[in-house]
């Protein structure tokens, strides 16, 4: 699926140098979104190069998680104004970890992530993890993401698995892991 032509634009930044030259830089495609909807498929249907996604100052609830495991740049409006959010009715019913990072240009910033959730053994980054290909998550904020089971829960907020994944500029709180069981590490943070 491709994008319309009225948002296949580019952000571009120019400046004029000593001597009156313009330089022109041309960064990615730019697509903004306004629903929980349009983001999914956004990303999902990013092409291969880098793009950029500007996400509108509002609520997103996702009924499965974020996944960006291509050379994607998704921004929100600002952490406290661009709310991605698992609500609790889905994850009472199922298991979802709210963004998933897993390439090495992924980027996710300017958003709070919560409400990830789940109750099976073996699970990690429930706000967000980044795999072992990496990716940057930053200006950000997780919060209230839990993994509650009786074995291997390891950041109930954040798991970044491998030595590609960079977290900034980021507050992480009031997330939570287990209940008692063995091989519990990492309520808010837990990086291999």
């Amino acid at each position: 699926r491709g994008l319309p032509a009225e948002q296949r634009t580019q952000e571009t930044l120019s400046f004029t140098v000593k001597g009156g030259a313009e330089l022109v830089a041309v960064f990615a495609p730019v697509r903004d979104v306004s629903t929980a909807a349009d983001l999914v498929a956004a990303v999902a249907d990013a092409s291969q190069g880098p793009n950029v996604i500007r996400v509108a100052e509002g609520l997103y609830d996702l009924s499965e998680q974020l996944s960006v495991t291509r050379d994607v740049r998704v921004v929100g409006a600002g952490a406290e104004r661009t709310v991605i959010r698992i609500p609790s009715s889905v994850a009472a019913a199922a298991n979802h970890r709210v963004a998933y990072l897993n390439h090495a240009n992924a980027v996710l910033e300017r958003v709070t992530l919560t409400g990830g959730h789940t109750s099976t053994d073996k699970t990690s980054g429930m706000g967000v993890k980044l795999d072992a290909n990496g990716g940057l998550f930053c200006d950000a904020i997780v919060s209230n993401n839990y993994a509650v089971s009786s074995w291997h829960q390891r950041g109930g907020g954040v798991a970044i698995e491998g030595a590609n994944g960079l977290v900034a500029r980021c507050l992480i709180t009031d997330n939570r892991i287990g209940i008692g069981g063995a091989e519990e590490y990492g309520g808010g943070v837990y990086m291999t």
